[in-house]
């Protein structure tokens, strides 16, 4: 597959796990955020992407808060950064700050648990250590916690910080934010 695609006016580099995908359905599933994201963001306001991967959202906030607006994008995996920066300094957005950090309700270091099968699902919490607790599960979730053993090998440290620390002295006021975190909400 190739490493780029061009998807809702932006051209997208993604790792390998994510080509394929985006070969076959080139944005289509999010047609409706796409146009949420025109629609209610308002030009030269802030937005917030906390989980931004590779800037699938990123790109299309982007363009919809426009050069006088600003886009703060929160990512703690260091592969997925480089590709948000990448597709940012591809379709030209100097409106937009990335910032390798993982967001949570406190400050700190914290463990990222990498999937090793999709880029995007990368996550804050030990899915292995929360199943296997539940004792008595229903097959699905046995299913779950088989693929998480298979997938989540290893985990690498990161800096997690909260909103209102990085916020504190941004005096303008934010618009919109999109939050995708893998069961970290």
């Amino acid at each position: 597959w190739p490493e780029a695609h061009t998807i809702h006016g932006h051209m997208i580099h993604a790792p390998p796990a994510m080509r394929g995908a985006f070969a076959l359905y080139k944005g289509e599933r999010e047609k409706l955020e796409f146009e949420l994201f025109e629609r209610e963001t308002p030009k030269g306001g802030t937005a917030i992407d906390v989980g931004a991967n590779i800037g699938f959202y990123t790109l299309p906030l982007a363009r919809a808060v426009g050069p006088a607006g600003r886009v703060f994008a929160f990512e703690p995996a260091p592969g997925n950064v480089e590709f948000l920066r990448k597709n940012i300094a591809a379709n030209g957005y100097a409106n937009v700050t990335v910032i390798p950090k993982a967001v949570g309700a406190a400050s700190g270091a914290i463990k990222l648990f990498l999937a090793a099968k999709n880029p995007g699902g990368h996550q804050t919490w030990d899915m292995k250590k929360q199943m296997s607790g539940l004792g008595d599960m229903p097959q699905h979730y046995k299913d779950l916690l088989d693929d998480a053993r298979d997938d989540y090998h290893e985990s690498v440290a990161v800096m997690q910080i909260s909103l209102d620390e990085f916020f504190k002295d941004y005096e303008k006021p934010i618009q919109f934010m999109k939050i995708d975190v893998e069961g970290a909400e």
